[in-house]
């Protein structure tokens, strides 16, 4: 976990080609549901400042927020964006442009790359929309959650951690947990505190 991988991720997001950005959703499909907002900011950026880019965007099917999966559970429950919110929004067609902008050739980090950038490329296909290039794309969950120390013995590896999970394990308040700006804030927040940890583990 502490090896030149590891080190050699986090010292090479340093640069002002580097972006960090998050979903939410109408659902946990990325390749069904559509997004309702996104974050986007710079990783050289302090993390308390301004977010980049910051909206909400109007999905195709605004009512599949609240549709109730098995467990009685619905997509408003979890980040409280509710259709009436997103009347007058701009449809993903509109945001993609601005995203272009922003996102072109730069290094990406999301703490779930899986479904975020997953959901992007997929959004892209299904409105017809060019596929915004990309030079690299980091998981941040994938890369820094051993932080966590959730050890799964079943495995013999470390699980995955919820970004709650990892500014527990920094000691810091978290409680726009689910909004996607402050999802942006705190994976940045836990990258530059992972790499401050790795400069104490190699002085140790």
């Amino acid at each position: 976990m502490y090896g030149p991988r590891w080190w050699s991720a986090l010292h090479s997001l340093g640069a002002e080609d580097t972006i960090v950005f998050d979903f939410e959703t109408t659902g946990i499909e990325k390749h069904l549901d559509e997004a309702v907002s996104i974050a986007v900011q710079s990783y050289a950026s302090p993390s308390g400042g301004p977010v980049k880019y910051n909206s909400l965007t109007a999905p195709r099917f605004p009512g599949k927020l609240l549709e109730r999966n098995a467990k009685g559970e619905c997509a408003y429950d979890i980040h409280g964006t509710h259709p009436d919110d997103l009347a007058g929004q701009p449809p993903f067609q509109i945001v993609h442009g601005t995203l272009w902008e922003i996102m072109w050739e730069k290094n990406w980090v999301c703490w779930d790359a899986d479904f975020d950038v997953g959901l992007l490329d997929s959004l892209c296909l299904r409105h017809g929309l060019p596929l915004i290039p990309r030079k690299r794309v980091v998981c941040a969950m994938k890369l820094l959650s051993p932080l966590a120390g959730k050890w799964d013995a079943g495995r013999s590896a470390y699980r995955k951690a919820k970004l709650e999970e990892m500014a527990q394990a920094m000691g810091a308040p978290f409680p726009d947990a689910r909004d996607a700006a402050a999802d942006v804030k705190m994976t940045i927040a836990v990258m530059r505190w992972a790499y401050a940890e790795a400069h104490k583990r190699a002085r140790a």
